[in-house]
């Protein structure tokens, strides 16, 4: 069996035990390590799995995602944006209760403040993952709460104290810099799960208004 044809199967396999693609209709085509996926799913979070998940198979050397978000001729702007009103509302131990959302024609703004970088993403995931969302635009700004200090120095210390308390990070091989409240990490790790433990942990401590993940994963 040729690797295209390996690959293709996998990704079907994939696919078929994760979004139950025998209803979905989601194709794939392999040829030299391109792989091409067309077809219609039904929230942009599918969409997003999907991408993630063939990336980061071996053999994959690129990805032409042309998915499609179904709305299934029965979901308008209306209905998107009060079922995301509705999650945000329902989500306990997020604070986002000052978010707003607008949605036009199936593009959904989310607009506000929160507390965390962590309830940024998991606000703009919530939307996500609704029926007929075609794109998120995430402008929610990061609250400045005047009680919690927005020094550099205090945040990378506040950053590194939340990778010594996890498992999941081994503190003493990433590197920790703040610069205006932007947090960057470097040094190696030794999965891209501890590389994204790292980076969410990062975004959970408050002031941090944004997280550029520059480390490597050791092989």
């Amino acid at each position: 069996m040729k690797r295209e044809e390996i690959t293709r199967e996998k990704i079907e396999e994939i696919l078929f035990n994760s979004l139950n693609n025998a209803d979905t209709g989601v194709n794939v085509q392999v040829e030299k390590g391109h792989v091409t996926i067309t077809g219609i799913v039904d929230t942009l979070s599918e969409k997003d799995f999907i991408e993630k998940t063939v990336r980061s198979l071996s053999g994959v050397k690129k990805l032409s995602n042309a998915l499609a978000i179904s709305t299934d001729g029965k979901i308008d702007d209306e209905d998107i944006r009060r079922v995301i009103t509705d999650r945000l509302a329902g989500q306990q131990g997020v604070a986002t209760g000052n978010v707003g959302v607008l949605a036009k024609n199936g593009v959904v703004y989310l607009k506000g403040h929160v507390r965390t970088l962590e309830d940024k993403g998991i606000a703009e995931q919530l939307a996500r993952s609704v029926m007929g969302v075609k794109e998120v635009i995430n402008q929610i700004h990061i609250e400045k709460d005047l009680e919690v200090p927005h020094d550099d120095a205090t945040l990378t210390n506040a950053v590194e104290v939340a990778f010594s308390a996890s498992p999941q990070v081994d503190a003493h091989d990433i590197k920790t810099l703040c610069k205006n409240g932007v947090i960057y990490l470097e040094g190696v790790a030794d999965s891209e799960q501890e590389k994204e433990a790292a980076a969410f942990l990062a975004g959970t401590v408050p002031g941090v208004r944004k997280v550029i993940n520059n480390i490597d994963i050791e092989y």
